[in-house]
């Protein structure tokens, strides 16, 4: 039986901090939408659609309800803080990001490792989403949650298109140049 990652039925963005002992190795997790966790200390190693990826401080995963995630390692000091969204905020989230590089980039690198100043701003942005989290009416929550990912989305693609160039409208060629390179 898979572990849920985030026990939540109540509302579509969660966030919080996990640590060590909240998973087991070898038990599967249940994503049930999009899970962004940065690690802010110790190490664990996921396999990730059948591909180890290990996550260290200042590390960031982006794991979405598609992937086969399965914690192997877990050291006992880890602790990662996350926002996960729900099934039906995550298609509505995915539906506002057309880059097909952002896609090939996270299927390709789930974890990769942030840049100081990126981490940074990581860190500041999570720091927003306790202050919504802890300070905001059940009835706007979602709605700043909601516009906090979209934003974060879009630093995200824009960051990953300057850093690895956009491969333009034509999706046919863009997904076989893809492929091509992978190989």
């Amino acid at each position: 039986m898979a572990s849920k990652i985030i026990p939540y039925d109540r509302y579509s963005f969660v966030c919080g901090a996990v640590e060590g002992a909240t998973w087991l190795a070898g038990r599967p997790l249940s994503t049930d939408g999009f899970l962004i966790l940065f690690c802010e200390r110790g190490m664990a190693e996921f396999s990730i659609n059948s591909h180890i990826h290990t996550q260290r401080r200042g590390s960031m995963a982006l794991i979405t309800f598609d992937m086969v995630v399965v914690p192997v390692k877990i050291s006992d000091d880890f602790r990662a803080r996350f926002l996960w969204i729900d099934f039906n905020a995550t298609q509505d989230l995915f539906f506002l990001v057309t880059s097909s590089r952002l896609w090939d980039f996270i299927y390709k690198s789930p974890v990769c490792q942030l840049t100081g100043a990126l981490a940074r701003a990581v860190v500041r942005w999570y720091d927003t989403l306790d202050w919504i989290s802890c300070n905001c009416s059940d009835a706007i929550k979602d709605k700043m949650m909601r516009r906090e990912a979209e934003n974060f989305m879009t630093a995200m693609t824009e960051h990953i298109e300057t850093r690895l160039g956009s491969l333009g409208e034509d999706h046919k060629k863009n997904r076989a140049w893809t492929l091509t390179n992978d190989l």
